[in-house]
């Protein structure tokens, strides 16, 4: 796996209108919805904006990450869990 595999199937994985990407072990992108709001006193208004944030401290386990590594590469999920793994494992202690 590298990091243009990572930002790939991130990419493809919130375009398709996933609210979360989940990375086993690592945490989850979570995709938030700011609605416009009145600042400086009702004299301005911010637009709406999605945001993608980051938190670490989810974990689901959820597969589909690995899933869609499997088909980019043609290999077993069960070989994408341990390539995920392995990568995401190295980016901790980075």
């Amino acid at each position: 796996m590298t990091v243009q595999d990572l930002s790939k199937i991130i990419r493809e994985l919130i375009s398709s209108r996933m609210e979360r990407v989940e990375l086993p072990g690592f945490g989850s992108f979570v995709v938030v919805e700011n609605h416009s709001e009145f600042v400086n006193d009702g004299m301005a208004i911010t637009p709406p904006c999605t945001k993608i944030v980051f938190e670490s401290s989810f974990d689901n386990n959820d597969t589909l990450f690995a899933e869609k590594y499997a088909k980019l590469k043609s290999i077993s999920v069960a070989s994408a869990k341990n390539e995920v793994a392995s990568f995401l494992s190295s980016l901790k202690r980075e």
